[in-house]
Formats: structure tokens, sequence, C-alpha cells
């Protein structure tokens, strides 16, 4: 499958056919989380103002954040957050004795938040020959991340490095329990690391020494990240227990009311604001015979109220193809009759064929093609009604006129 903006394809079973869906893991990860919480919550393991502070911090962002460890001594880290100004939420520490935290950040915040993050990563630097700062001015920045599949063998490795006087820093660990450990190395020594790995790998033959990896700073930082399951990952033993047995808890209203966007009325001020957008183009879509008679339309849109999904009009059997939007790009017209969808013109929008599979990129429309074909399909609806129109009426007077097969020449 291309690389492409969509993030997750979800299997489901519809009727008698299995189709593809768009799930986006916002909704996702806020849903599980809560489920999460909630057993917790009901063995006295999170208290009600942990809950009620995520249910908080959930109907703000409507569950647009993101997951991130932080090790060490947060206490300065959490006050620059809050100084900033960054919209964030503590999570509860499923394991208390790993160092680590994880903090859900609003993902309009992220760049924010990502700058003190660096920060914090600085402080706190375990040692090893040089420090960063140290390190980075030895070398006038010529430095380079490396992960190695190591963990738990920090001190062994330092005598190791030392031994071989490699100019390096060791680097927090940003997600602990997977196995590795990262740090930064003078480049004009890589050479002298990677030599050492390939020694050093003879005594860890259980593990695949292809995890020996390179990394960019901002891939290292990005190690930090975390999904759902990974943070349901970095419980300790008897917090995942407990979690294993988790009920598939059903969160209230007002909590799926908060992650469900709702589509907007045309009176809305985003309406107005993406009307105005050159950049966009605008169809119309009949509610009843592209969304309310497609039953896979509406199952999707039950299941991931974020995404608004309709049958693309002259579309119809095993060449039916499916639209799908954001619903923050949809509004309701015509006394709720009537869908008004954006899109823009020169991207290519996400489409489905009958068998619920994702379009290639390669061979979707363009928003403009795809505005094209919205019109050209309704011009031909409507000349087919006035057809109608005409023969019905017609038939009523009985007077089904008749036309020569060439015109009449005037006398």
């Amino acid at each position: 499958m291309e690389q492409e903006n969509e993030r997750v394809l979800y299997n489901i079973q519809n009727g008698a056919r299995m189709v593809s869906i768009l799930l986006f893991a916002d909704a996702r990860m806020a849903l599980r989380l809560y489920q999460m919480f909630s057993r917790l919550h009901d063995q006295k393991l999170l208290k009600h103002g942990e809950m009620l502070e995520f249910e908080k911090f959930v109907k703000i962002t409507k569950g647009n954040f993101d997951l991130t460890n932080v090790p060490g001594n947060i206490s300065l880290f959490l006050h620059n957050l809050k100084q900033a100004q960054i919209r964030y939420c503590t999570m509860p520490d499923l394991n208390k004795s790993d160092g680590m935290i994880q903090v859900a950040v609003f993902s309009e915040d992220r760049q924010k938040f990502q700058a003190l993050f660096e920060q914090h990563i600085n402080r706190e630097l375990q040692g090893g020959q040089k420090g960063v700062k140290e390190l980075s001015h030895l070398t006038e920045n010529h430095v380079s991340y490396i992960s190695i599949p190591c963990e738990g063998a920090e001190q062994a490795i330092m005598e190791d490095l030392n031994a071989l006087k490699v100019n390096y820093a060791m680097l927090p660990d940003l997600y602990v329990g997977d196995g590795d450990i990262q740090l930064m190395v003078a480049n004009a020594d890589l050479n002298k690391v990677e030599q050492w790995f390939e020694q050093y790998k003879e005594k860890i033959a259980n593990v695949d020494p292809n995890r020996y990896q390179v990394l960019s700073k901002e891939e290292y930082l990005r190690k930090a990240e975390l999904t759902e399951e990974q943070y349901f990952q970095t419980s300790d033993e008897k917090t995942k227990n407990i979690l294993e047995q988790y009920d598939q808890k059903k969160p209230t209203v007002e909590f799926q009311e908060a992650i469900s966007p709702r589509i907007a009325p045309e009176e809305s001020p985003e309406f107005l604001k993406l009307k105005q957008d050159p950049d966009y183009e605008m169809v119309w879509i009949d509610k009843k015979a592209m969304v309310d008679e497609n039953p896979v339309a509406k199952d999707m849109m039950r299941r991931y109220p974020e995404q608004f999904v309709s049958r693309i009009p002259g579309t119809w059997g095993k060449k039916e193809e499916l639209l799908v939007l954001p619903s923050e790009n949809v509004f309701l017209t015509n006394s709720g009759k009537t869908y008004l969808a954006f899109f823009k013109k020169e991207e290519k929008p996400l489409v489905l064929n009958a068998s619920g599979k994702v379009v290639p990129i390669s061979i979707r429309r363009s928003g403009t093609e795809l505005k094209q074909h919205y019109s050209k399909v309704a011009d031909s609806l409507q000349k087919s009604s006035k057809l109608a129109l005409s023969k019905e009426a017609a038939m009523k007077t009985g007077r089904l006129e008749k036309f020569p097969a060439n015109p009449m020449k005037a006398k």
C-alpha cells in the first residue's frame, strides 16, 4: 500500500462482507485509555480525581493528543509546561519503579512542548565520558545518535567505550523496557563503536543485531512517543494483570460526544471560512441517496464519527466508491436534507472501493476533478429528471407528442 496521510486501516465485519475502514488513532486512543482507567478506578487503583482530570482534558482536546514518556525529575519540566501555557495532562503512573512518567499533550501545542522536552532531556543526561554540551563543543557538533540493544548492561558498555577512548555521552532512555539504550558519539569515533558492537553482539546472541541503529536527533526524541498499547506495556506486573482483564466499559454519553464531532450547520463560521478559501472545492451531497441509503457509509460513521463517508454519485455495485472526509469539513443545509462538503482542489481525497480498500492515490481524482465529476452527474440527473417529467405530463394528457425524423420545410 502506498505511503499516504491515512494513519490506520482496520478491518470490520459488515453484513456478509469485510470492509476496510479508516480509523484515526485519536478517538481510538481516548476510548481505550478511558476503558483502561475505568478498570483501574473500579479496582481502587486510580483516584476519582485523576479520572475526572483525564475526562476534562479529553473534552478540551476532543481526543486530539499525543502520549510522551518523560524520564527523570519532572517538577521543573511540568512547571515550565504550565508557564508556557501548554495544554497537557499527567497520566497515571502504571509503573512507579521505572523512573518514567507519561504526559498527554494537546497536538496543537506539540511544537512548543517539543522544545521544552528537549531542554529537559539535556538536563537529565546520565554522564558518560563527556557531557552533551562538552561533546558538541569538542566536535563542533559533528555527532551521531546511536541506539543499541543493550538495556541493562550500561555499566559494562561504558567501561568498554572508555577503554577504547571513544568520545561519547549516555542519553536518557526514553522507552524503558524496549531493550535499547541510546548514546551520542563523536562522528570521528563512530567506526570504533561499530567495530566494538560487531564483537559485543556475540554476547547477546538472542537479540536481533539489526537493532543497532544510527539515528537523527529527531528520531531519538521520537522514541519517547507512545501509542496507548505501548503505554499499557509500561505497567508493572500487578497493574498489567488487572488491565488484561478489563471490560470494554462503555464511556459516558458526555465523554463520547467530546471525541465525536457533530456535523455543523451551514450557518457556522467554519463553513464561511472554507467557502471563501480559494484552495477548496465545495460539492452538494444528497443525505438520503448518498449516505442514509448506504449501509457501509452509515456503519462507518456510527463507529467513527470523526469521519464523514458518502457514496460518490454515479458509482454503483462493484464500481461503487466511497468518499471519506473529516467531519469538520462537512455541513448541513436544506433543513438537514443536504450536506455541503469541502476538499482541497490540488489534493486527492481518500476514496474506498466497493471492497472497502483504499483506492491508490495514483488513480484517484484530484479535488478539482472530483468537483467536475459531481457537477457532470448532477447535470445528467437534472436532464433525466426534466425528460421524465415531460413524459409524465404527456401521458396524463394522452398526447404523447411525436416528432418527424426530419424537420418539415416551411412552405
